[in-house]
């Protein structure tokens, strides 16, 4: 089940990382973030973290430098999701929506109207059907973005 990254996960996250992802990152780059926002998450089965999402606040139409501290992030304007990993064995198993929806209803409820994300490793169409479009070329991948919206309250 999904639930907030914690410090003791991050160990695990920087494995994680190093197993599924070419374009890794030192874990003080995962700290930085999980201390920047609530929007990481740690998916734990048996207590041992098996996927984990990165988000936080951004500036549309950028993106962070991989491994490299951000720091302070000055008027930002889109919530980034930043990296999402499941290990192999782990995935087809419906895990992502849950927690794009908890990644939405936060940056909705800090009055952000956007979430983005660069693209890697050819899965556009899998960021397309959980209802990203694309957005522009970046450095490593593509970026894609989704419009926000509240929801509507049922009657």
């Amino acid at each position: 089940m999904w639930r907030p990254m914690t410090q003791k996960d991050i160990p695990q996250v920087y494995q994680i990382s190093l197993q599924v992802h070419s374009l890794y990152e030192d874990p003080e780059i995962f700290e930085e973030r999980r201390a920047l926002s609530k929007g990481c998450y740690s998916y734990v089965l048996d207590e041992k973290v098996v996927g984990y999402l990165i988000s936080h606040p951004y500036r549309r139409d950028t993106y962070p430098p991989l491994n490299t501290l951000i720091g302070e992030i000055p008027d930002p304007d889109t919530w980034y999701i930043h990296d999402l990993a499941i290990l192999p064995e782990f995935r087809g198993r419906g895990m992502v929506r849950p927690v794009l929806e908890e990644v939405k209803a936060l940056a909705l409820a800090q009055g952000f109207r956007e979430l983005s994300l660069v693209s890697v490793y050819g899965s556009e169409k899998f960021w397309t059907k959980m209802g990203f479009r694309l957005a522009n070329q970046a450095n490593y991948g593509t970026l894609m973005q989704q419009k926000l919206t509240k929801p509507v309250p049922s009657k």
